[in-house]
């Protein structure tokens, strides 16, 4: 039994689904379709994967990138959450240093690039603002940069990966984690550095790259909740100043 979301992107179809043990394939009288794109898949369960001629295990939140030119499957014999997307192959071969050692391998779960990659895609799953033909275009630049630094990315790939897909994804996750911990008084940007393995500075400058600071961020961002909160009938029983406590 699968359920899955679904979000078709300009050159980029991602798909993000819970399912019961299963076994994914691309069957030889598959490959008739013509369709010749690169699919990235990441898994939370440990499976088995044939492709290429290689047989290997996958762990738990490893990834790996399959052709679709060719036969291959990964097996999961538990419960399983997926998140896969394909891309065109032409895309991912510029931004790779060596494309054919990079597909039907192991991407480790340790892989702080693939983890940011994870992030994000999760981030555009639940984005509803990803709406125009700029903001698509610009996620889907940013997914293309993280999977390529993961994967071994060329160096002018990488340059541009740190300064348009790696600092949107360690942002993203950064706002992510502001908005968990909004209610805490003591909250700093010393924690959240901490916490993300970057330096304060660091923080402050993605912050500055959008026009404002990590403190007007934060205030916004209470702001923002004080305001539902009070036009909220579920908090009726509460004085403006416990709201604002």
């Amino acid at each position: 039994h699968t359920e899955a979301t679904v979000r078709s992107l300009p050159g980029l179809d991602a798909v993000w689904s819970e399912s019961s043990p299963v076994r994914v394939s691309r069957t030889k009288p598959l490959l008739s379709d013509g369709n010749d794109k690169l699919v990235f898949q990441w898994a939370n369960s440990a499976g088995f994967c044939e492709h290429l001629g290689r047989e290997f295990a996958l762990g738990p939140r490893d990834a790996v990138v399959l052709s679709c030119c060719d036969p291959g499957s990964v097996t999961f014999h538990s419960a399983v959450r997926l998140m896969s997307f394909s891309v065109p192959r032409s895309v991912l071969r510029s931004l790779l240093r060596d494309a054919n050692a990079c597909f039907a391998r192991p991407v480790p779960a340790a892989s702080s690039a693939l983890r940011l990659l994870v992030r994000y895609l999760e981030c555009l799953r639940e984005e509803c603002a990803v709406t125009t033909p700029e903001l698509q275009g610009l996620a889907v630049a940013h997914v293309c940069d993280l999977l390529a630094v993961a994967l071994g990315a060329t160096r002018d790939a990488a340059e541009t990966a740190k300064g348009r897909g790696l600092r949107a994804a360690r942002l993203r996750a950064i706002k992510g984690d502001i908005g968990r911990h909004l209610a805490d008084g003591d909250f700093s940007v010393a924690d959240l550095s901490r916490r993300h393995r970057l330096t304060p500075r660091y923080v402050q400058m993605l912050f500055a790259f959008e026009g404002t600071t990590f403190t007007e961020f934060v205030r916004e961002e209470r702001l923002a909740r004080a305001y539902r909160m009070l036009a909220s009938v579920r908090f009726d029983d509460r004085r403006i100043g416990d709201v604002a406590l």
